[in-house]
């Protein structure tokens, strides 16, 4: 998979915090065991997790198969970036000022 291409070359290539995204559960477990094995194991990962998960939502309020990516995260002692991002028009409201609410909203939840 190209995602694990990608952890493999920025692991090599930067000793500063990795942003995961966490799309659905096979694939963030599968990267936080690569990754994992690059910190010395799962104890010194779990002591000191080098990165956070990403999620962004893009249908305001709702996030189906990400919620078992957020909790396997967690789990590992991954902190959580939730950022909605609806699109205008499109999965949000049409008018900016509903966009904004709509974000706000889903990053409360």
């Amino acid at each position: 998979h190209i995602f694990f291409h990608d952890t493999e070359a920025i692991i090599r290539n930067t000793t500063k915090p990795i942003c995961y995204s966490v799309l659905d559960r096979r694939h963030l477990v599968n990267t936080l065991e690569i990754v994992a094995a690059a910190c010395g194991g799962e104890t010194a990962f779990r002591q000191r997790p080098q990165g956070l998960g990403f999620v962004t939502p893009v249908s305001p309020l709702v996030f189906p198969k990400l919620v078992e990516g957020i909790v396997d995260a967690v789990g590992w002692g991954v902190p959580i970036l939730y950022a909605p991002a609806p699109m205008m028009s499109g999965t949000g409201p049409a008018t900016i000022a509903g966009t904004f609410v709509s974000s706000s909203i889903g990053s409360r939840k």
